[in-house]
């Protein structure tokens, strides 16, 4: 099995995309992953003051469960299902961290800003769903 690394690991056909696929998304979801272990780590305080630490606990692992999955997902272009199914966990994830800053953003208008900043971060993990969406309808109409 090919890592994106490879000479090989890309098609040829993909070449415009070849730095996205071999360095940007494998760091994005390495940055996820950090996110999410220190987060478990150390704690986040804006969840920890809308939620529960114990929730945000698990929020912070589940982020980092998910980032691993994108990863290898992303590593192994074989793979990419558990890229895709990690991804949308992801995004659904950092969604729901998007909505308690909005929410709070009501009472606290400066919070606001902050919600924009995280939706910005999950713009390219949002593309990658779109484009590997493609593959599974792909593959799909191969299977049946």
């Amino acid at each position: 099995m090919l890592t994106v690394w490879h000479r090989q690991g890309i098609p040829p056909s993909a070449w415009r995309f070849r730095g996205i696929f071999r360095y940007v998304l494998p760091l994005t979801d390495l940055l996820f992953l950090w996110f999410g272990v220190v987060g478990w780590n150390n704690g986040i305080a804006s969840l920890q003051e809308a939620t529960s630490n114990q929730w945000q606990t698990w929020w912070s692992l589940a982020v980092a469960i998910s980032a691993v999955g994108a990863f290898v997902g992303v590593a192994f272009p074989a793979l990419w299902k558990l890229e895709l199914m990690s991804k949308v966990f992801l995004v659904g994830l950092v969604s729901a961290y998007v909505a308690l800053f909005l929410l709070r953003g009501i009472s606290e208008p400066l919070v606001a800003a902050t919600a924009g900043l995280i939706v910005i971060l999950i713009l390219l993990p949002m593309w990658r769903i779109a484009d590997l969406s493609v593959t599974l309808r792909r593959w799909r109409r191969r299977v049946s």
